[in-house]
Parts: C-alpha cells; structure tokens; sequence
C-alpha cells in the first residue's frame, strides 16, 4: 500500500509529461501542414516606374515564406509554394515587361513551383499579402533608392 502511493504522484507526473509532448508534437505536425490545401487562384502582374514589375500571387489563404532560388543562364526566378494547389486556367502567363518574359506554374505532389522567366538576371524582393505573395523584379542591378531620395 505504501509503495502504491509512492509511485501515484509518479505516474501522474509522466501521464502529464507524455500528455504535453503529444499536444507538442501536434501542433507542431498542424502547423507543417497549415498552408495544405491553400490553392493558387490567380496571377496578376503590373508595370511600375523605372521598367519594374510587380507580380501578385492570388490565393485562397496565407501561404508560408516560399522557398527561391535564381539562376543566370537561363536567367530565372523560381519559388516553390509547398502545400499549393494550382488552379490556374492557364498556367504560362507572357509578361514581356521589363527583366519579365514570362511565368510559369507547374504542380507536383507537394508543392507548386513558380518559375519566373527573364530576359537577363534581376534582383527581387518577396512581399507576404493578406492572399498570397506579391513579387517585385526590379529592372536595375543595385538598389539606389537611397541616392535617389
């Protein structure tokens, strides 16, 4: 009887342990997951000043910072969205703006990867919106938004 209920506190003590490594585990499984199912819905793109693009990425919900990657011959932009669906009707879109020459979309079984044709090298910069990811492709090689102002 004595030994019973030096081990209850025990077992109590491990039933929390194991119950709070579980909720962990979950949550940390759920939030690998939280962008599965988002789906790609739309591509918008548009010319700024200084021959700069801005192409929008239109989905159903927040997407996790994509992985990117760029490469100089040929020149592209890729970025895989792990997790997305592509719905687009049409999945090459002709930009032919400034660095831009085109984008495409091509699914697979985890993720759908953008890749953003160039006409020659450019710097570019990922923003997160609200329904996606909006990408800037600037027309110069060096940032001199600084000089500038």
């Amino acid at each position: 009887m004595i030994a019973s209920s030096i081990f209850t506190p025990m077992r109590t003590r491990c039933r929390k342990v194991i119950a709070g490594a579980a909720l962990l585990f979950i949550g940390s499984v759920s939030a690998a997951f939280a962008q599965e199912g988002a789906s790609l819905n739309e591509i918008l793109f548009s010319k700024l000043p200084g021959d700069d693009v801005q192409i929008n990425i239109i989905t159903d919900q927040q997407l996790d910072e994509p992985g990117s990657f760029s490469t100089d011959t040929p020149a592209r932009i890729a970025l895989d969205f792990f997790g997305v669906k592509n719905k687009l009707a049409n999945s090459r879109r002709a930009v032919e703006a400034g660095k831009v020459e085109s984008i495409l979309a091509v699914e697979t079984a985890d993720r759908t990867r953008l890749v953003i044709n160039l006409y020659d090298s450019a710097r570019y910069k990922l923003t997160p919106t609200d329904d996606g990811y909006s990408i800037t492709v600037f027309n110069t090689q060096f940032d001199n938004s600084i000089a500038t102002a």
